[in-house]
């Protein structure tokens, strides 16, 4: 919690005190992993609040739930997340900085100990147009963490680097996003891994939107065969879609 808290005074001063604007969203989805052999299924519920001082800094706090359906297995509280932006001035380039802090599987923190990410680097957005527009974030990330290792013995993550892209297009009610993360991570070995996702939705509303997304997040090698996958957007196995509804307030 001291990071989070020091974290919303770094972006308090950055902001000079700007009066903040509040908005929020929910996020419920059904998901389908493609594997014909373990083809699991899950609801999925992300809360979001974030505010927002002038043109320069937002702050946003996200969490992930998930629940299988399968009767055997207990829901999760996949990450909670704290984030700050900061631009310090609009344009066709507008540069930045990020600093984030998130915890993964709350649930197990009580058998697992504790771990959180600690990140920041450098954010880059470029919008040519007024429906399209690409950002670029990259920085360090590092760990903090109760124990070295977990119950089962694997060494827990010390430090990496992360790169995230997301192109978004949106053309009056229909918006289409593609994002692409790359991550290295340090635990006592260098690994890496990558996630992709794409969405396609229709705002119905002004604060209701439907729609599907596809993500594949997969270590670029595969753990039974030990060979290296290339960087891919599709994967028969490994690919899930979903379905979702978001309310904006």
């Amino acid at each position: 919690m001291l990071q989070i808290a020091k974290l919303v005074g770094l972006f308090f001063s950055l902001s000079a005190f700007a009066a903040p604007q509040f908005d929020a969203s929910l996020l419920a989805s059904f998901e389908r992993r493609t594997d014909a052999d373990f083809p699991q299924e899950l609801l999925g519920f992300e809360p979001r609040v974030r505010a927002v001082f002038g043109d320069t800094a937002s702050i946003s706090l996200r969490a992930g739930f998930q629940q299988p359906l399968q009767p055997y297995l207990t829901g999760r509280i996949a990450f909670v997340e704290c984030m700050g932006l900061w631009t310090p001035r609009p344009g066709l380039w507008v540069p930045g900085l990020f600093v984030q802090v998130a915890g993964p599987e709350l649930q197990d923190w009580r058998r697992e100990g504790m771990q959180l990410r600690n990140a920041g680097g450098a954010y880059l957005r470029w919008q040519p147009k007024q429906w399209f527009w690409a950002a670029a974030a990259a920085g360090p990330y590092w760990t903090a963490s109760t124990y070295s290792h977990t119950a089962s013995g694997e060494a827990v993550s010390e430090a990496g680097l992360l790169q995230q892209l997301t192109l978004t297009l949106q053309l009056q009610t229909l918006r289409v996003e593609v994002l692409a993360e790359a991550v290295q991570d340090y635990n006592g070995q260098w690994a890496n891994a990558f996630f992709t996702q794409e969405r396609i939705s229709i705002a119905l509303t002004h604060f209701f939107s439907v729609g599907v997304s596809h993500q594949l997040n997969v270590a670029s090698r595969d753990l039974a065969t030990g060979q290296t996958r290339s960087i891919a957007f599709f994967d028969g196995r490994d690919s899930r879609f979903a379905g979702f509804m978001q309310w904006r307030i």
